[in-house]
């Protein structure tokens, strides 16, 4: 490793560990054999290897997303409760493959699923990041491998900024997308996505694919197998990109995305074989610019007193409403009783 300037410092202690790993335990499936990126350092890696998934390097975020602020449905109106079972997730031997894998299952009238990131545990900042995946089949999945900007506690979505590395929809075989989202200057939300067809017209979920995000100061670069599916040139005013972002991999079931559900649909399995990152050599980034919540926020900032005072005592004009206070986190503040 050249340099590791960039990684914070729970992440350097993490890499530090793996790398004392004996040359025995660096050989002991064929995914382990990393072939070298000239002029690129690996700096973190997860080859799923072990009996049970790592705890040094993920967390699980579980139930409908109303534990973590968010509408029931994680914002996206999505089915499935998410949960940290052996059933949902798992180190599962293929063949000469030991790999992580994610369930979406239908039990009774219920959709459970998982959903790992490496917040707190993992976080990166440029490079390249490789992660070898087998997409699940099963109409009305929405998989993704993606990523979030490490100050969301500090700022809402989109103004943390989301990278897609790739999403997939089974109802779109032979399609993947990846994306951007951001707030731009008008302080909206944009997202930039590319849909892509893979060259050979073969069903994605059939076979392990290799997705690419290469991040520089400059760009994103996400691609499939060498393929592009998307770059997105990196204005000034897109601040969340210069600043520490950290990884999640899911299946969603239904929602905005996903779609209609296969009425027969019983179980779909994401595998991933490895996540590797690679720091690029004697690369010294800027220092990652300040937050500046005004600038970078969907919408206007006003004073929370305002709200409190907006509707009046007697005042009928709406009929029955519910006044509510967003804060920057994404999560009320307070909630006025209803008026009539």
């Amino acid at each position: 490793m050249k340099k590791t300037h960039f990684i914070t410092p729970v992440i350097a202690t993490l890499f530090l560990a793996t790398s004392c790993a004996s040359d025995n335990e660096q050989n002991e499936t064929p995914s382990d054999k990393t072939d070298p990126i000239e002029g690129y350092s690996l700096i973190w890696q997860d080859e799923f290897n072990e009996n049970e998934i790592d705890a040094a390097n993920w967390n699980f975020e579980t139930g409908d997303g109303t534990d973590y602020g968010l509408p029931i449905g994680w914002g996206n109106n999505e089915e499935q409760r998410y949960t940290d079972a052996p059933k949902n997730a798992r180190i599962q031997k293929i063949d000469s493959l030991s790999v992580l894998a994610i369930s979406a299952l239908k039990e009774g009238a219920e959709y459970t699923a998982s959903k790992l990131t490496t917040e707190n545990k993992f976080e990166m900042r440029y490079g390249l990041m490789k992660v070898k995946a087998k997409m699940p089949q099963g109409k009305g999945l929405w998989p993704a491998i993606w990523m979030l900007g490490s100050n969301r506690p500090d700022i809402g979505w989109p103004g943390c900024g989301e990278i897609d590395i790739v999403e997939y929809l089974p109802s779109k075989p032979k399609e993947v997308s990846a994306t951007l989202h951001f707030t731009n200057a008008e302080k909206k939300w944009e997202y930039l996505a590319e849909w892509i067809d893979l060259e050979d017209e073969s069903v994605i979920s059939d076979a392990f694919h290799t997705y690419t995000m290469d991040w520089t100061p400059e760009s994103v670069r996400i691609s499939i197998d060498d393929q592009l599916i998307n770059e997105v040139f990196l204005s000034d005013g897109m601040k969340e990109f210069q600043r520490d972002f950290y990884l999640i991999l899911n299946i969603a079931v239904g929602g905005n995305l996903g779609g209609e559900i296969d009425p027969n649909f019983t179980e779909g399995v994401l595998l991933i074989d490895y996540v590797r990152v690679y720091a690029k050599d004697n690369f010294d980034p800027e220092k990652a610019p300040l937050l500046d919540n005004d600038e970078e926020t969907v919408g206007e900032l006003i004073d929370s007193s305002l709200a409190s005072n907006a509707i009046k005592t007697g005042f009928t004009d709406l009929g029955v409403v519910e006044l509510v206070n967003w804060g920057l986190g994404g999560e009320p503040d307070f909630s006025a009783a209803e008026t009539a």
